[in-house]
């Protein structure tokens, strides 16, 4: 889950914050045609009594499990009193995903 004040920092976009933020995100990828994805964490960097940070990479599906695209991306977590939440998740592409949009009709 996700702090009250988190924010995710997705690629092309402005901050989305706070649990209204998180929502848009959520829906943001479905409108994209996002219906999976699969995280592969590649380490844990940081650590305090307060944060850790996690880098990953990831793949997004859609509803058909054919894969959109790849990714990476770093998470801060944060201790609260429910245990680690995510606090910060910053996502980009390897490459510009399909869809709508100038990189997409420059192929």
């Amino acid at each position: 889950g996700y702090t009250q004040d988190a924010c995710v920092l997705a690629p092309n976009a402005p901050a989305l914050c706070g649990q209204r933020g998180i929502s848009m995100f959520f829906k943001n990828t479905r409108q994209a045609g996002i219906r999976n994805a699969m995280f592969t964490d590649l380490g844990l960097f940081g650590q305090t009594a307060e944060y850790v940070t996690q880098q990953g990479a990831f793949e997004v599906f859609d509803a058909d499990q054919h894969s959109l695209a790849k990714g990476k991306v770093l998470i801060i977590f944060k201790k609260t009193d429910e245990g680690w939440r995510i606090f910060r998740q910053s996502l980009n592409f390897d490459s510009p995903p399909p869809g709508p949009g100038p990189a997409a009709s420059a192929k």
